[in-house]
């Protein structure tokens, strides 16, 4: 950094008014709540490592340490995503963390190699996050690993119109090119990218959604109810086989619309749809039925909650 003469030699007109000592003042007020900055930053990774290390985050419900981060301490987005990955990264690659704390690179440097960087080519990544500047890094990953240099994304562009980007194969794109031809040819017109994409989408949810799978199950068993076995979901039940008979699972899943069921002290309700796990009210291995009313629908990280805490209210 300049010293202070090379500082008081700058030209900058439009600052001439205000006098050398009030400029002087404000840049080392900069200077100073730039360091602060660092050390805040540096100070947040290592409460977070804690806190990640001892799942600290279910104490508050919160299934994960992203979710810790953006809904309790109300980190931006990007930033909480940061700390997360690299938090992530670090119990392969703990050099990386070490570089971060030491004040070496950043953690949006840091974040950046996360998808390259292996306990073996640690040393070369952490000596380019702690000598190059943002750019060069970028550069180095994308060669590495290039599907990393595009950001998966999708944002508003206006109205209900929204842009998506993301990197794809040249197998996609050719995939792409084929189904588009087969629905062109179909509809016997030119069909966009867009509506290729929403066709397939639709087709696949159609097929395996796994409410609309469950609706078509019990639909299917109520027309076969005059042949059933009434007393079947009780064996079934009383059972000692780890097997939760589909009749249950199908009956779960529409009364909890395949959604996370945690409700947390203020009423709201998870809203993960995926990593979804059953959940014994009362454990299994302590006789627990497989019962509708036995079972809840959780996501991995509430699932894990509830069998390392018993929160408090």
């Amino acid at each position: 950094m300049q010293n202070k003469n090379e500082i008081q030699n700058w030209s900058v007109p439009t600052l001439a008014v205000v006098g050398d000592a009030a400029w002087l003042s404000c840049h080392n007020r900069a200077i100073a709540c730039a360091e602060k900055l660092k050390t805040a930053y540096c100070e947040m990774l290592k409460v977070l490592i804690e806190i990640d290390a001892h799942a600290y985050y279910f104490q508050l419900e919160k299934p994960d340490l992203h979710s810790y981060c953006v809904e309790i301490l109300h980190l931006p987005t990007h930033t909480a995503y940061d700390f997360t990955n690299v938090i992530r990264t670090s119990k392969l690659v703990p050099e990386l963390a070490d570089a971060v704390l030491s004040g070496r690179t950043s953690i949006s440097k840091a974040r950046r190699v996360c998808s390259v960087i292996t306990p073996q080519n640690a040393k070369e990544w952490i000596d380019l996050v702690c000598e190059c500047p943002l750019r060069t890094i970028k550069k180095a990953v994308a060669i590495a690993n290039p599907r990393a240099a595009v950001e998966e994304s999708m944002k508003y562009v206006s109205g209900d119109i929204l842009e998506i980007s993301f990197a794809v194969s040249e197998e996609w794109s050719e995939l792409l090119r084929n189904v588009k031809d087969l629905l062109s040819q179909k509809t016997s017109r030119a069909v966009s990218t867009e509506e290729a994409l929403f066709v397939l989408m639709s087709d696949f949810k159609a097929k395996n959604d796994p409410i609309k799978k469950a609706e078509r199950a019990k639909l299917k068993r109520e027309r076969k109810s005059t042949l059933a076995d009434p007393t079947h979901a009780d064996v079934s039940m009383k059972s000692e086989s780890r097997y939760r008979p589909a009749s249950v699972e199908n009956e779960v899943i529409l009364r909890d619309l395949n959604q996370c069921g945690h409700v947390d002290r203020t009423g709201k309700r998870c809203t993960q749809k995926r990593w979804l796990q059953k959940h014994h009210i009362v454990e299994f291995s302590k006789g627990g039925r497989h019962s509708v009313e036995n079972l809840e629908t959780l996501c991995s990280g509430h699932h894990r909650m509830k069998h390392s805490i018993q929160p408090s209210h």
